[in-house]
């Protein structure tokens, strides 16, 4: 039910506050980046969203960095429990936030901030999704199955349409790699997988050569 925040407050010391995000338990939490949080520079509000088992996402903000607030409650668009959420580092066309949700009703839900309401894109998957993961430069979004397959997904004239899927035998779309591939690095630049399947991918996929892959300290590995 409680999502805790943990501060660094300098010489070994540490802020810790709580507050009750949803009522049935929360599954996951995002923080939005600083440039999408507010106008930036000191004293900018911190924002965090979290998905529960109340199948609801919901926006917190921190003014003093310390005390949280519930800064809005999503529509309710999912109908099953919500189990990850992913705040995108870029801003999307109208200059609003971007937040990824997936959840086990089969949607992977857009959420695109803009005109002081949040705008919805859904993507129906053919099993329960469990985890999603943004790119910070190309505007790419993986979502990880029950069906043991990951899709890649990117916006053009505003629609979401698939760029990529990777199953359980390790194929992306009839080429064979060396392993499972889940999640896209913060870089954008790497997928969390071994080297060499890392670099098929890309290059298949993403159009991106091997020798422009900066492949150290993958983010994601399952």
């Amino acid at each position: 039910e409680n999502v805790s925040v943990l501060t660094h407050l300098g010489e070994g010391r540490w802020n810790a506050a709580m507050f009750k995000a949803h009522k049935t338990g929360v599954n996951a939490v995002s923080w939005a980046p600083i440039d999408a949080a507010a106008t930036g520079g000191a004293g900018t509000p911190l924002r965090l969203v979290t998905g529960g088992c109340d199948n609801l996402l919901k926006i917190w903000r921190c003014d003093d960095g310390e005390h949280w607030v519930e800064s809005a409650v999503l529509p309710a668009v999912h109908t099953d429990w919500v189990r990850d959420v992913a705040w995108s580092a870029t801003p999307g066309v109208s200059g609003g936030a971007v937040i990824a949700s997936c959840a086990q009703d089969r949607k992977v839900v857009i959420w695109s901030e803009g005109g002081g309401q949040w705008n919805v894109k859904v993507i129906e998957h053919p099993a329960a999704i469990w985890s999603v993961s943004w790119s910070v430069t190309g505007g790419i979004l993986a979502a990880a199955g029950g069906d043991n397959q990951v899709t890649l997904w990117r916006e053009a004239g505003g629609e979401w349409g698939r760029i990529g899927q990777l199953s359980e035998d390790s194929t992306v779309e009839g080429l064979a790699v060396e392993a499972e591939v889940v999640a896209i690095s913060e870089d954008a630049t790497s997928i969390a997988a071994s080297k060499t399947a890392v670099e098929s991918v890309l290059e298949a996929v993403l159009s991106i050569p091997s020798t422009d892959l900066s492949l150290d300290g993958l983010d994601y590995v399952y």
